[in-house]
């Protein structure tokens, strides 16, 4: 039955934990505040690996690599890591940003190949690591002083990485990951959240602090359309399907709102 609820774990602690299923929608990996990376079978509805990856009282991310090979989580404490999925065994970690204030890692994603994954960090920095050898590739800098970066992601191809930048106004900031170069820089104010290229690559979608969804050609930064959701209520997250026609977001008040999304 479409939108059953086929189970319900009460034993994750819902405050600031992060998520992401595995491939095989078997398992559920789940960072929390207070810095425990687990594992849940979906299937037993029990705790199936644990480890403490992170200091307590930080805010974290978690990104799982396209194949599923890698888990990377990365936190306030300033600390990336890529872990083994099957045994949450750590496979190498790095500094990012700073371990007080500003935050360290803020988010990170891997690319569409999986051969490098992106942290935002509170140093006016994205840097990028290969996901095997931990090594940084590269520095991509915000556009002035050590402004915050977060929600980094790749474009399609990879050439290119997208992030809010936390300036004021906020900024939509996209560079070249082989120059490390800014290829332009929008000011955006409260729809600079979480920006994603769509499938083609042709389109940014970013969330705006006023219950709407923003619209961007990936090549300029200029505006298409602003979706505006009909419920005044602040966005949390979202995504978009494979061919970027469609888009779903969850508000703070716990309801989901779809979009088609223009194509030009």
């Amino acid at each position: 039955m479409p939108g059953r609820r086929l189970l319900r774990v009460t034993q994750i602690p819902s405050q600031r934990t992060v998520f992401c299923f595995a491939p095989d929608a078997q398992r559920l990996f789940c960072l929390d505040y207070s810095g425990q990376l687990q594992t849940w079978d979906l299937q037993s509805e029990q705790c199936a690996a644990s480890t403490q990856a992170h200091a307590a009282r930080t805010e974290g991310w978690i990104s799982l690599h396209p194949a599923g090979e890698y888990l990377a989580t990365t936190a306030g404490d300033g600390k990336l890591a890529l872990w083994d999925p099957a045994t949450l065994r750590e496979l190498w970690s790095a500094q990012v940003g700073w371990s007080n204030w500003p935050p360290g890692g803020i988010s990170c994603a891997f690319s569409h190949q999986g051969d490098q994954v992106a942290v935002g960090a509170g140093d006016g920095r994205v840097r990028i690591f290969a996901t095997r050898s931990g090594q940084v590739i590269r520095e991509l800098h915000a556009p002035a002083g050590d402004l915050t970066c977060r929600f980094p992601s790749f474009s399609p191809d990879d050439r290119r990485v997208v992030a809010e930048v936390l300036s004021r106004p906020r900024s939509v900031v996209v560079w070249d990951v082989a120059t490390g170069d800014i290829v332009w820089s929008a000011p955006a104010g409260h729809d600079a959240g979480h920006p994603k290229f769509v499938a083609d690559g042709t389109r940014i979608l970013s969330l705006s602090d006023e219950s709407a969804l923003v619209v961007r050609d990936a090549a300029t930064g200029a505006r298409i359309v602003v979706l505006e959701n009909a419920v005044a209520v602040r966005p949390r997250a979202f995504a978009h399907s494979q061919d970027g026609a469609n888009a779903v977001a969850v508000t703070h008040a716990g309801t989901m709102r779809f979009w088609d999304v223009p194509q030009r």
